[in-house]
This record gives structure tokens, sequence and C-alpha cells, in this order.
């Protein structure tokens, strides 16, 4: 079982780079939100407290992106070698960046005032779906566009090796906190 297992999935280089991709997007756009409201929890949080909830939120982070990269993984089983493992990098990549800047963009416009506006973008969720696997499919046969999102990974693949200390230190200290 394992050995058929592990023909299906790309190196792990390949999947650590992807997940630099993931957590470059997944941690930045929780910092950014963390950022924008620690002017206002520094009025009634001490240090201890805001040092704690950015661990909690660090760890959060860390299981999001591991849920993440275990999808495209699962994908890379699924699918057959040569649409998916074979150019893992480019369609990695492009998955994750088109599936998680719509989450973005849905999760920024659910809080909206408008009572339609959410529920229409839900009801859009499989066709917008459908559409990222097909640019996704498409991202990897354009030369231009994969030899891109190659560069974007091989540089992204720094943020794996600043966010995932982060996120296993965090982790553990949630841990620790809780069992305690």
């Amino acid at each position: 079982m394992f050995p058929a297992l592990k023909n299906r999935l790309p190196a792990f280089s390949q999947v650590f780079a992807v997940f630099g991709v993931i957590s470059l997007i997944v941690y930045c756009w929780t910092l950014i939100w963390f950022f924008w409201k620690l002017p206002s929890w520094e009025y009634f949080m001490n240090l201890e407290e805001l040092s704690t909830l950015f661990a909690y939120i660090m760890a959060t982070n860390l299981l999001e992106s591991l849920a993440v990269l275990l999808v495209v993984l699962f994908l890379c089983i699924l699918l057959p070698a040569k649409w998916f493992r074979d150019v893992f990098l480019s369609s990695g990549a492009s998955l994750v960046i088109l599936s998680l800047g719509y989450l973005m963009y849905l999760s920024s416009h659910i809080a909206s005032n408008d009572d339609s506006y959410p529920t229409n973008m839900v009801r859009l969720i499989p066709a917008v779906g459908l559409l990222i696997l097909l640019l996704t499919f498409l991202a990897t046969r354009v030369s231009i566009l994969r030899r891109l999102l190659e560069g974007f990974v091989d540089r992204a693949v720094i943020f794996s090796y600043v966010f995932l200390p982060i996120g296993l230190v965090s982790l553990l200290v949630v841990i620790g906190r809780n069992l305690l």
C-alpha cells in the first residue's frame, strides 16, 4: 500500500516548496488582521495575553496550512500523475493561490450588510471550484505561466523555513498551556 502511495506523491522538496506558498498566504493574511486589531487590543490586554493570543493564532495557522497541504496532496493522489504530480510545483501553486484567494475574498465579503450578496457567493462555490481546477490545469500547460509559477514557488520556500518553526513553537505553547 505505502509503496504505491509513495509513487503517487511528489518529492518532499516540492511538497515543502508548495507548503511555502500556502504558509505565505495563510500566515500573511492572519498577520495583516492581527496587526490591524493590535492597537485596539493593547487597551485591554497585557503583553502576556497578547503573546498567548499570538501563539494560538500561529498554531491555528500551522494546522490550517497543513490541512490545505493535505487537500493538495489528496488531489495529487487522485488525479493522474501527468496532470498533477509531474507538474506539482506549478499545479499545486496555482491551485493554492486561486483557492485561497477565493476563500479570502469570500471571507472578506461574508460579513457585508447585504443579505443576498454572501448567499450568491456561496451558491457559486461549485462553479468557482470547477473554474479554479480548470485554470490550474491550464496553468500547467502554458509554459511561460508554468515557469513563472515555479519561480515563485522556488522563492516562496523561504516562508516554510520562517513560519514552520514559529507554528511548531506556538503549537507547543498551546499544548503546554492546555495540559498544565
